[in-house]
């Protein structure tokens, strides 16, 4: 199974933490079947560790601009 996490509003603070503490959760309790996918800008993609069950995917083209931002959300 495959989870897609929409983290486009993600910069830092409690965004941040809670995307790092679902990772940290998920390590614990992994499932070998599960794949976790994160949709966010290269600076959140890059505080957050790499992982084998993780994959990151660099939205930021989408998410610079204010209404190329209204079309995505």
């Amino acid at each position: 199974m495959k989870i897609a996490i929409d983290a486009s509003s993600v910069n830092d603070g409690g965004g941040l933490t809670y995307l790092s503490e679902l990772i940290s959760n998920y390590e614990k309790n992994k499932n070998e079947n599960l794949e976790i996918e994160i949709w966010a800008n290269k600076k959140t993609l890059n505080l957050i560790p790499n992982r084998e069950f993780l994959k990151k995917k660099d939205i930021s083209k989408f998410t610079s601009n204010i209404f190329i931002r209204f079309i995505w959300i």
